[in-house]
Protein backbone atom coordinates (compact mmCIF):
# COMPACT_ATOMS: atom_id res chain seq x y z
CA UNK A 1 0.00 0.00 0.00
CA UNK A 2 1.55 3.67 -0.85
CA UNK A 3 1.67 5.94 2.16
CA UNK A 4 -1.09 9.26 0.97
CA UNK A 5 1.81 11.31 2.72
CA UNK A 6 5.76 11.11 2.30
CA UNK A 7 8.61 12.02 4.13
CA UNK A 8 12.65 12.25 2.83
CA UNK A 9 15.27 13.50 4.14
CA UNK A 10 17.49 15.90 1.75
CA UNK A 11 19.61 13.28 1.04
CA UNK A 12 16.52 11.43 -0.89
CA UNK A 13 16.75 8.59 2.06
CA UNK A 14 12.86 7.82 3.52
CA UNK A 15 12.58 9.45 6.72
CA UNK A 16 11.67 7.40 10.05
CA UNK A 17 8.40 7.34 10.61
CA UNK A 18 8.93 8.40 14.40
CA UNK A 19 10.67 11.71 13.57
CA UNK A 20 7.90 12.33 11.46
CA UNK A 21 5.12 11.81 14.18
CA UNK A 22 7.26 13.75 16.30
CA UNK A 23 7.39 16.85 14.16
CA UNK A 24 3.37 16.67 13.89
CA UNK A 25 2.99 16.66 17.69
CA UNK A 26 5.02 19.00 18.72
CA UNK A 27 2.98 21.32 15.72
CA UNK A 28 -0.55 20.39 17.47
CA UNK A 29 0.80 21.13 20.58
CA UNK A 30 2.13 24.53 19.64
CA UNK A 31 -0.69 25.08 16.90
CA UNK A 32 -3.90 23.82 18.84
CA UNK A 33 -3.31 23.27 22.06
CA UNK A 34 -0.97 26.41 23.30
CA UNK A 35 -3.21 28.88 21.16
CA UNK A 36 -6.48 27.36 22.42
CA UNK A 37 -9.75 26.94 19.31
CA UNK A 38 -11.59 29.91 19.92
CA UNK A 39 -15.03 28.80 20.88
CA UNK A 40 -16.72 29.87 17.35
CA UNK A 41 -14.07 27.11 16.13
CA UNK A 42 -14.82 24.57 18.57
CA UNK A 43 -18.59 24.99 18.33
CA UNK A 44 -18.67 24.27 15.10
CA UNK A 45 -16.14 21.00 14.89
CA UNK A 46 -19.00 19.88 17.02
CA UNK A 47 -21.64 20.16 14.77
CA UNK A 48 -19.16 18.03 11.73
CA UNK A 49 -19.64 14.27 11.43
CA UNK A 50 -16.17 13.60 10.53
CA UNK A 51 -16.97 9.64 10.01
CA UNK A 52 -19.58 10.85 7.77
CA UNK A 53 -16.84 13.36 5.57
CA UNK A 54 -14.72 10.46 5.54
CA UNK A 55 -16.78 8.04 4.03
CA UNK A 56 -18.05 10.89 1.15
CA UNK A 57 -14.64 11.66 0.61
CA UNK A 58 -13.59 7.81 0.39
CA UNK A 59 -16.49 7.21 -1.94
CA UNK A 60 -14.72 10.09 -4.89
CA UNK A 61 -11.69 9.14 -4.47
CA UNK A 62 -12.68 5.16 -4.99
CA UNK A 63 -14.60 6.57 -8.10
CA UNK A 64 -10.99 7.19 -9.24
CA UNK A 65 -9.39 4.01 -8.01
CA UNK A 66 -7.61 5.78 -5.20
CA UNK A 67 -7.19 3.89 -2.34
CA UNK A 68 -8.83 5.56 0.24
CA UNK A 69 -7.32 3.44 3.37
CA UNK A 70 -4.44 5.99 2.43
CA UNK A 71 -6.97 9.36 3.37
CA UNK A 72 -5.13 11.67 5.50
CA UNK A 73 -8.90 13.44 6.41
CA UNK A 74 -7.90 16.32 9.72
CA UNK A 75 -9.80 15.55 12.28
CA UNK A 76 -10.89 18.57 15.30
CA UNK A 77 -7.86 17.66 17.64
CA UNK A 78 -5.50 18.74 14.59
CA UNK A 79 -7.89 22.12 13.12
CA UNK A 80 -6.33 25.41 14.77
CA UNK A 81 -7.94 29.00 14.71
CA UNK A 82 -4.67 30.52 12.83
CA UNK A 83 -3.49 29.68 9.60
CA UNK A 84 0.02 30.08 10.26
CA UNK A 85 2.04 32.03 7.37
CA UNK A 86 -0.83 32.69 5.17
CA UNK A 87 -1.73 36.37 4.96
CA UNK A 88 -5.64 36.84 4.94
CA UNK A 89 -7.12 33.62 4.04
CA UNK A 90 -9.62 31.93 6.01
CA UNK A 91 -8.31 28.33 5.85
CA UNK A 92 -4.79 26.84 4.98
CA UNK A 93 -3.07 23.72 5.50
CA UNK A 94 0.40 22.75 6.22
CA UNK A 95 1.40 19.31 4.79
CA UNK A 96 4.18 19.75 6.94
CA UNK A 97 2.73 19.82 9.91
CA UNK A 98 -0.04 17.77 9.27
CA UNK A 99 -2.67 20.96 10.27
CA UNK A 100 -5.29 22.63 9.14
CA UNK A 101 -6.11 26.27 10.17
CA UNK A 102 -9.62 28.04 10.25
CA UNK A 103 -9.94 31.45 10.96
CA UNK A 104 -13.33 32.43 12.33
CA UNK A 105 -12.62 36.34 12.29
CA UNK A 106 -11.20 36.24 8.78
CA UNK A 107 -14.32 34.36 7.50
CA UNK A 108 -17.04 36.43 9.15
CA UNK A 109 -15.01 39.57 7.49
CA UNK A 110 -14.95 38.13 3.97
CA UNK A 111 -18.98 37.57 4.85
CA UNK A 112 -19.75 40.84 6.41
CA UNK A 113 -21.30 41.73 3.24
CA UNK A 114 -23.69 38.70 3.31
CA UNK A 115 -24.89 38.81 6.50
CA UNK A 116 -27.75 36.65 4.80
CA UNK A 117 -25.33 33.44 4.78
CA UNK A 118 -25.27 31.07 7.29
CA UNK A 119 -21.13 31.44 8.44
CA UNK A 120 -21.58 27.69 9.51
CA UNK A 121 -22.20 26.69 5.63
CA UNK A 122 -18.96 28.95 4.94
CA UNK A 123 -17.41 27.49 7.50
CA UNK A 124 -17.91 23.89 6.49
CA UNK A 125 -17.24 24.65 2.58
CA UNK A 126 -13.77 26.33 3.98
CA UNK A 127 -13.11 23.45 6.11
CA UNK A 128 -13.64 20.44 3.24
CA UNK A 129 -11.38 23.13 0.94
CA UNK A 130 -8.39 22.14 2.82
CA UNK A 131 -9.42 18.52 3.86
CA UNK A 132 -8.74 18.03 0.09
CA UNK A 133 -5.74 19.69 0.46
CA UNK A 134 -4.80 17.15 3.40
CA UNK A 135 -5.88 14.07 1.47
CA UNK A 136 -4.25 14.53 -1.27
CA UNK A 137 -0.74 12.88 -1.77
CA UNK A 138 2.01 14.73 -0.01
CA UNK A 139 5.61 14.39 -0.70
CA UNK A 140 8.10 16.27 1.29
CA UNK A 141 11.76 16.94 1.04
CA UNK A 142 14.45 17.72 3.87
CA UNK A 143 12.98 19.05 6.44
CA UNK A 144 15.47 17.68 9.00
CA UNK A 145 17.66 20.42 8.07
CA UNK A 146 16.81 24.40 9.05
CA UNK A 147 15.89 26.34 5.89
CA UNK A 148 18.29 28.53 6.49
CA UNK A 149 21.33 25.45 6.01
CA UNK A 150 19.24 23.23 3.15
CA UNK A 151 20.38 22.75 0.06
CA UNK A 152 16.83 20.92 -1.47
CA UNK A 153 13.66 21.42 1.00
CA UNK A 154 10.64 20.36 -1.39
CA UNK A 155 7.09 20.16 -0.57
CA UNK A 156 4.66 18.75 -3.17
CA UNK A 157 0.47 18.54 -2.32
CA UNK A 158 -1.54 17.16 -4.88
CA UNK A 159 0.02 19.49 -8.15
CA UNK A 160 1.34 21.93 -6.68
CA UNK A 161 5.16 21.75 -5.36
CA UNK A 162 7.42 24.58 -4.14
CA UNK A 163 11.01 24.09 -4.06
CA UNK A 164 13.87 25.89 -1.81
CA UNK A 165 17.50 25.27 -3.01
CA UNK A 166 20.44 26.26 -2.87
CA UNK A 167 24.54 25.24 -4.31
CA UNK A 168 26.17 25.18 -0.48
CA UNK A 169 24.51 24.64 2.76
CA UNK A 170 24.85 28.72 3.68
CA UNK A 171 22.72 30.96 5.34
CA UNK A 172 24.38 33.93 3.29
CA UNK A 173 23.74 32.26 -0.44
CA UNK A 174 20.01 33.41 -1.04
CA UNK A 175 17.85 30.56 -2.35
CA UNK A 176 15.65 29.95 -5.14
CA UNK A 177 12.41 29.59 -4.39
CA UNK A 178 10.42 27.87 -7.22
CA UNK A 179 6.17 27.96 -6.30
CA UNK A 180 4.84 25.32 -9.75
CA UNK A 181 1.54 24.45 -10.64
CA UNK A 182 0.01 26.04 -7.35
CA UNK A 183 -3.00 27.40 -9.41
CA UNK A 184 -4.28 24.34 -11.44
CA UNK A 185 -3.95 22.44 -7.99
CA UNK A 186 -6.10 24.83 -6.95
CA UNK A 187 -8.93 24.53 -9.55
CA UNK A 188 -9.10 20.62 -8.91
CA UNK A 189 -9.57 21.10 -4.99
CA UNK A 190 -11.95 23.87 -5.29
CA UNK A 191 -13.79 21.65 -7.44
CA UNK A 192 -14.27 18.43 -5.45
CA UNK A 193 -14.45 20.59 -2.14
CA UNK A 194 -18.02 21.93 -4.21
CA UNK A 195 -18.49 18.37 -4.99
CA UNK A 196 -17.63 17.10 -1.12
CA UNK A 197 -19.58 19.31 0.34
CA UNK A 198 -22.95 19.27 -1.98
CA UNK A 199 -23.12 15.60 -0.76
CA UNK A 200 -22.17 15.93 2.79
CA UNK A 201 -24.60 18.90 3.21
CA UNK A 202 -27.37 16.05 1.65
CA UNK A 203 -26.02 13.15 4.29
CA UNK A 204 -26.20 14.97 6.99
CA UNK A 205 -28.80 18.11 6.57
CA UNK A 206 -26.63 20.33 8.18
CA UNK A 207 -28.23 23.38 7.43
CA UNK A 208 -31.74 24.61 6.80
CA UNK A 209 -33.18 24.19 2.84
CA UNK A 210 -33.11 27.99 3.00
CA UNK A 211 -29.58 28.83 4.49
CA UNK A 212 -28.40 26.47 1.73
CA UNK A 213 -30.04 27.47 -1.22
CA UNK A 214 -28.89 31.16 0.01
CA UNK A 215 -25.29 29.87 0.13
CA UNK A 216 -25.19 28.32 -3.25
CA UNK A 217 -27.17 31.45 -4.66
CA UNK A 218 -24.49 33.61 -3.50
CA UNK A 219 -21.46 31.36 -4.65
CA UNK A 220 -23.17 31.34 -8.45
CA UNK A 221 -23.81 35.06 -8.70
CA UNK A 222 -21.47 36.26 -6.84
CA UNK A 223 -18.36 33.75 -6.64
CA UNK A 224 -15.84 36.45 -6.92
CA UNK A 225 -17.08 38.04 -3.14
CA UNK A 226 -16.17 34.97 -1.08
CA UNK A 227 -14.01 32.50 -3.40
CA UNK A 228 -9.83 33.48 -4.73
CA UNK A 229 -10.64 30.68 -7.20
CA UNK A 230 -13.14 31.48 -10.11
CA UNK A 231 -10.94 31.76 -12.48
CA UNK A 232 -8.81 28.75 -11.68
CA UNK A 233 -12.15 27.00 -12.04
CA UNK A 234 -13.09 28.36 -15.37
CA UNK A 235 -9.49 27.22 -16.74
CA UNK A 236 -10.21 24.05 -15.07
CA UNK A 237 -13.99 23.65 -16.73
CA UNK A 238 -12.18 25.00 -20.48
CA UNK A 239 -9.25 22.00 -19.99
CA UNK A 240 -11.72 19.48 -19.46
CA UNK A 241 -13.95 20.26 -22.43
CA UNK A 242 -10.79 20.52 -24.48
CA UNK A 243 -9.39 17.22 -23.96
CA UNK A 244 -13.48 15.53 -24.00
CA UNK A 245 -13.05 17.10 -27.34
CA UNK A 246 -9.99 15.99 -28.57
CA UNK A 247 -9.93 12.40 -27.70
CA UNK A 248 -14.06 11.81 -27.40
CA UNK A 249 -14.13 10.85 -23.85
CA UNK A 250 -16.96 11.95 -21.44
CA UNK A 251 -16.38 14.65 -18.83
CA UNK A 252 -16.60 13.03 -15.73
CA UNK A 253 -14.18 10.21 -16.96
CA UNK A 254 -11.71 12.84 -17.36
CA UNK A 255 -12.56 14.63 -14.20
CA UNK A 256 -12.13 11.31 -12.54
CA UNK A 257 -8.68 10.91 -14.00
CA UNK A 258 -7.55 14.91 -12.97
CA UNK A 259 -8.34 13.88 -9.45
CA UNK A 260 -6.03 10.17 -9.56
CA UNK A 261 -3.15 12.54 -10.50
CA UNK A 262 -4.18 14.75 -7.22
CA UNK A 263 -4.27 11.64 -5.42
CA UNK A 264 -0.81 9.80 -6.68
CA UNK A 265 1.31 13.01 -7.13
CA UNK A 266 1.24 13.41 -11.02
CA UNK A 267 4.46 15.14 -11.95
CA UNK A 268 4.02 17.54 -14.47
CA UNK A 269 8.19 17.99 -14.75
CA UNK A 270 8.04 14.36 -16.47
CA UNK A 271 10.80 15.65 -20.01
CA UNK A 272 8.42 13.29 -21.95
CA UNK A 273 5.85 15.25 -21.08
CA UNK A 274 7.04 18.54 -21.14
CA UNK A 275 8.21 17.90 -25.14
CA UNK A 276 4.52 16.76 -25.81
CA UNK A 277 3.03 19.86 -24.79
CA UNK A 278 5.72 22.19 -26.39
CA UNK A 279 4.89 20.57 -29.53
CA UNK A 280 1.13 21.83 -28.87
CA UNK A 281 1.13 25.18 -27.31
CA UNK A 282 4.33 25.99 -27.39
CA UNK A 283 8.13 25.55 -25.51
CA UNK A 284 6.44 28.32 -22.73
CA UNK A 285 3.23 26.46 -22.25
CA UNK A 286 3.87 24.41 -19.37
CA UNK A 287 6.40 27.22 -17.70
CA UNK A 288 3.21 29.41 -18.35
CA UNK A 289 1.04 26.44 -16.84
CA UNK A 290 3.86 26.35 -14.09
CA UNK A 291 3.88 30.00 -12.58
CA UNK A 292 0.31 31.46 -12.74
CA UNK A 293 -0.45 32.20 -16.08
CA UNK A 294 -3.62 30.10 -16.34
CA UNK A 295 -5.43 33.08 -14.48
CA UNK A 296 -4.73 35.24 -17.80
CA UNK A 297 -7.24 35.34 -20.64
CA UNK A 298 -4.79 35.18 -23.43
CA UNK A 299 -3.69 32.02 -21.85
CA UNK A 300 -6.99 30.41 -21.52
CA UNK A 301 -7.41 31.31 -25.05
CA UNK A 302 -4.94 29.16 -25.68
CA UNK A 303 -6.33 25.92 -24.78
CA UNK A 304 -10.19 26.66 -25.53
CA UNK A 305 -11.47 23.95 -28.67
CA UNK A 306 -10.14 25.44 -32.03
CA UNK A 307 -12.38 26.23 -35.29
CA UNK A 308 -10.56 23.57 -37.02
CA UNK A 309 -10.57 19.89 -36.81
CA UNK A 310 -8.98 18.05 -33.81
CA UNK A 311 -5.47 18.65 -33.21
CA UNK A 312 -3.32 15.31 -33.96
CA UNK A 313 -0.46 17.01 -31.84
CA UNK A 314 -3.13 17.67 -29.20
CA UNK A 315 -4.08 14.36 -28.62
CA UNK A 316 -0.74 13.19 -28.56
CA UNK A 317 0.04 15.41 -25.14
CA UNK A 318 -3.37 14.48 -23.75
CA UNK A 319 -3.06 10.64 -24.12
CA UNK A 320 0.63 11.23 -22.90
CA UNK A 321 -0.27 13.02 -19.82
CA UNK A 322 -4.11 11.26 -19.15
CA UNK A 323 -4.18 7.45 -20.17
CA UNK A 324 -2.26 6.12 -17.48
CA UNK A 325 -4.71 7.68 -15.18
CA UNK A 326 -7.78 6.84 -17.46
CA UNK A 327 -6.45 2.97 -17.79
CA UNK A 328 -6.55 3.26 -14.34
CA UNK A 329 -9.54 5.05 -13.43
CA UNK A 330 -11.88 2.94 -16.27
CA UNK A 331 -9.43 -0.47 -17.33
CA UNK A 332 -12.17 -1.33 -19.22
CA UNK A 333 -12.81 1.80 -22.06
CA UNK A 334 -10.39 1.08 -25.04
CA UNK A 335 -8.64 4.82 -26.09
CA UNK A 336 -7.98 5.43 -29.50
CA UNK A 337 -4.58 7.18 -29.49
CA UNK A 338 -3.42 5.79 -32.62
Amino acid sequence: MRKNREFFKESGELEDTQITEKREEEARLERVEKVKQSEDLRSFLKEVDFRILRNIFERFVEKSQVDSHTLNLIKSDRISSRTGGWGNSIGSYSSTENIIGLDFDRLKTVYDNHQEINIRLAALFALIHEEVHATSKVQCRGLEVSPDYSRHREDRSGYHVSILRRERADPNERPIHEDLYKDFDEAVTEKLALEVFEEYITATGFSTRDAVAKFRDLRTKHPEDISPYEKNLLFLETLIERITHEIWVSHDLVWRAIIRGKYEGEDFQDPELRSAFSDMLGDDFLNMFATGAILKDEFLDRIKIPEAKKSEKAKKVIFKWLKPLLRKVSPRVRYNDS
